[in-house]
């Protein structure tokens, strides 16, 4: 009984397969050539890159004090990088003032998978206490619906490691949140919006 290779049954971009391990078998069609090659794994997702991304550049967006109502309806995400446009969070009736800086890095592999790097700046006060973090990531994301979940492969402090997401052709809505511990303990719901750099 003939195996087909995994390769074979998951690339469309091989037009036919051969022999029982998806390998050429080395025949011959009577005068054209045989090759012993393997068609490439199309469906590996690319390395982490665990440069950590630069923020030097990138807008300090003033943060919104604002109910976030999330409303992920997914999508298919670009590979491009992302600067943040705008920054929306409720913090429990606890204004917190001040700025935060953010770019995203993705690099698709499949239509589900691929690689990120993320960072984030909060530079913000609540209560007349410093809400600072800087934060940054890289690892390989996966998506499920409107879920892009990015497990960080490069021993980072990953802001992002789950999500929800609306993706466009213009940019990135991410839903998230976010956790302060000081100088109350709190759990911020926060929306991200980015537009390709």
């Amino acid at each position: 009984m003939m195996r087909i290779g995994l390769a074979c049954l998951l690339s469309v971009l091989v037009a036919a397969c051969s022999g029982d391990d998806g390998v050429g078998n080395g025949s011959t069609d009577g005068g054209g050539s045989s090759s012993d090659a393997a068609p490439p794994d199309m469906f590996v997702p690319p390395m982490a890159n665990c440069t950590p991304l630069d923020l030097a550049s990138a807008p300090a967006i003033t943060i919104v004090n604002q109910q976030v109502t999330p409303n992920p309806q997914g999508g298919a995400v670009q590979a491009a990088t992302f600067k943040l446009k705008s920054v929306k969070l409720y913090a429990q009736g606890i204004p917190v003032n001040g700025t935060a800086k953010s770019r995203i890095e993705l690099v698709t592999g499949t239509a589900t998978t691929g690689a990120a790097r993320v960072a984030l700046i909060l530079d913000a006060t609540a209560l007349g206490m410093p809400v600072q973090n800087n934060v940054t990531g890289a690892g390989l994301y996966t998506i499920t619906s409107s879920t892009l979940s990015v497990a960080d492969g490069c021993g980072g402090s990953n802001p992002l490691s789950a999500l929800t997401f609306t993706a466009s052709p213009a940019g990135l809505t991410i839903w998230t949140s976010y956790m302060v511990t000081d100088p109350v303990a709190l759990t911020i719901p926060i929306e991200l919006m980015y537009e390709n750099e």
